[in-house]
């Protein structure tokens, strides 16, 4: 992933079926979704890019995520990449009190 990837990865934050997770009430509109872009993959990449970047820059460090916990497909994409459930609970941070999936990645000492 580089600095070009980026209009990429902004137009997929602002497709329906993603942004109902990242802008409040916002919901999933099915006629606006192409399916054949949805499953592919494309998120577990992301994930994987975005990873290898942190290990390459902080080689020693944890990683937390925490969709929310309703959001299945995130939760699938940090699993995929090796990341591990810690805890299901309101984040004091978050704008919303629904519960948060919290997952960890281990440093990769």
């Amino acid at each position: 992933m580089t600095e070009a990837d980026l209009p990429a990865v902004e137009a997929w934050l602002r497709l329906p079926h993603v942004a109902r997770w990242w802008t409040p009430d916002t919901t999933p509109e099915p006629e606006i979704v192409d399916p054949a872009q949805t499953g592919r993959g494309v998120g577990t990449t992301l994930i994987a890019a975005l990873t290898a970047e942190i290990r390459r820059r902080h080689p020693n460090a944890g990683i937390l995520a925490d969709p929310d916990a309703a959001n299945a497909a995130s939760r699938r994409v940090l699993e995929k990449n090796g990341f591990h459930l810690v805890a299901v609970r309101p984040v004091a941070t978050e704008a919303s009190d629904a519960p948060m999936a919290i997952y960890r990645l281990s440093s990769a000492r």
